[in-house]
């Protein structure tokens, strides 16, 4: 999180430091220097050679979530990182009756069966963030925003395991993100434990389920940022274990995140109104957290001697996006409007969006988190089985009202264009494109002064931007 001259305020700080190192700086903190509320101090977290310090660059270790007491999981009281650790040297995992000596030996520690290792509500006390809203100079406006919500979206679909009667596709995070099958589609039946040498323990039997932590969602970016600049931000992982996440991510992206369809076109004249599907198979909003992430639409049509007649979404090597004169759209520009959502798009200056931009106490756009009072817009796509009924301000959409086709799973973008049929038959193809930070946030972002935000952006100089492609679609029309 790096909010420019807010990181100077206490209240920022405070903020800052009861939230991010609450999750991210990790557990077995009780020889580390605490705050009085119980939460790693942020100044030992950067302290060249500090114990904390060491073990903030591991992110959230495993001890975090195996720790993590089945106490209050799922309520409001958990959500932020309101999870408990009773620091009496439990481990839990999903097995009953494990053989506790190897860990005993080796880390003082005793495996104990924790069923909530494989629940959702887990993953939710972190996952779902609620961030306090601050003026220019720190003090609190007293307005909460809810930062990221995937558990409450995907309580509020059909993937839900916590519904009375759970849908055929329920699954939990777990189920998505640390997969229980092997890469050949094959539920893992192993051991546990193994010697330090290697070889099996003869106490141990085979357990399922084992899951894959794997823990891939979209942010191919990121990945590729510290492994480019492993000098600077010193992972532990070589640029290969980097390199097989990226690829096991873009894989995901590809296959199992959202579809493409072009079908229904109807020709009025000289015009063609082609109707573009898209639906998410994912079981939250696509995309989901941290409010910098988009998903958008790229769309080209060709006439029978392939002269361009209409694009939309057309994007640069930096995945900024351009008009049909290969200008850059003012919305990608600092201080520029946002783009509304489009149930149509006529005009070659616009392009559909499905992203959540915040708004500042005053109602105007933001991209600074802490200053975030409510949402401006959030027209992402809703999971599977959404029900209006059930979404709370904090997770209802914004700005799509007068799109009638909006809906659980899916959403249609038609396009309309001037097409003469003595022209044709014409080519349409149609691409979703996902970005983990959107050029308008970045741009935001280093318009403000600070070195981690000039350190940011230099890193950020040399990575690959080009956004990842979800899926495409082709048809021609006459």
């Amino acid at each position: 999180m790096v909010e420019g001259e807010l990181l100077t305020t206490p209240n920022a700080a405070a903020q800052i430091e009861a939230k991010c190192t609450r999750c991210h700086a990790p557990l077995l903190a009780a020889e580390l220097e605490l705050t009085d509320a119980g939460t790693p101090s942020l100044a030992t977290l950067y302290q060249p050679g500090s114990d904390h310090a060491a073990l903030g660059l591991d992110g959230v270790s495993c001890t975090l979530c195996h720790q993590t007491e089945d106490e209050q999981l799922g309520d409001p009281a958990s959500f932020s990182g309101g999870w408990t650790v009773a620091g009496e040297g439990r481990i839990y995992g999903p097995h009953a009756d494990p053989f506790a000596m190897p860990m005993l030996n080796r880390t003082g520690m005793a495996p104990v069966e924790g069923a909530q290792l494989l629940e959702s509500a887990t993953c939710g006390t972190c996952h779902t963030l609620f961030t306090n809203a601050l003026m220019p100079d720190g003090a609190p406006t007293g307005a909460v925003l809810a930062e990221q919500t995937p558990y409450l979206e995907w309580q509020n679909s059909l993937f839900s395991t916590e519904r009375a009667n759970p849908a055929p596709q329920a699954a939990s995070c777990q189920d998505c993100h640390l997969p229980k099958l092997s890469e050949d589609g094959q539920p893992i039946v192993t051991a546990i434990a193994r010697r330090p040498p290697g070889g099996d323990f003869p106490p141990i039997g085979k357990r399922e389920p084992f899951g894959r932590h794997l823990f891939v969602g979209a942010n191919t970016l990121m990945l590729g940022v510290i492994r480019d600049n492993a000098d600077v931000l010193r992972p532990s992982a070589p640029a290969e274990a980097f390199d097989a996440t990226i690829a096991t991510t873009r894989s995901q992206l590809e296959h199992a995140t959202a579809t493409l369809a072009i079908e229904g076109i109807v020709r009025d004249g000289d015009t063609l109104r082609i109707p573009i599907p898209i639906t998410s198979m994912v079981g939250h909003k696509l995309p989901t957290g941290f409010p910098s992430r988009r998903v958008f639409l790229w769309i080209e049509v060709r006439d029978a001697n392939d002269q361009l007649v209409f694009r939309s979404g057309v994007h640069d090597d930096r995945g900024r996006l351009l008009d049909g004169a290969g200008q850059l759209l003012v919305g990608e520009l600092v201080g520029g409007p946002v783009e509304p959502h489009h149930d149509q798009l006529t005009r070659q200056d616009q392009a559909q969006i499905w992203e959540a931009v915040m708004a500042d106490g005053d109602g105007v756009p933001t991209y600074r988190l802490l200053r975030g009072a409510s949402y401006f817009k959030d027209n992402r796509l809703l999971p599977i089985g959404w029900d209006p009924q059930l979404a709370s301000d904090a997770i209802a959409p914004i700005g799509v009202d007068a799109d009638v086709d909006f809906g659980a799973a899916a959403d249609t973008v038609t396009l309309v264009v001037d097409a003469p049929a003595s022209a044709g038959p014409y080519r349409v193809e149609a691409r979703a494109y996902y970005q983990t930070a959107s050029p308008r946030f970045l741009a935001e972002l280093f318009a403000l002064d600070g070195p981690r935000i000039r350190a940011f952006e230099a890193m950020l100089k040399t990575a690959d931007l080009r956004p990842e492609q979800l899926a495409t679609a082709q048809v021609q029309a006459d």
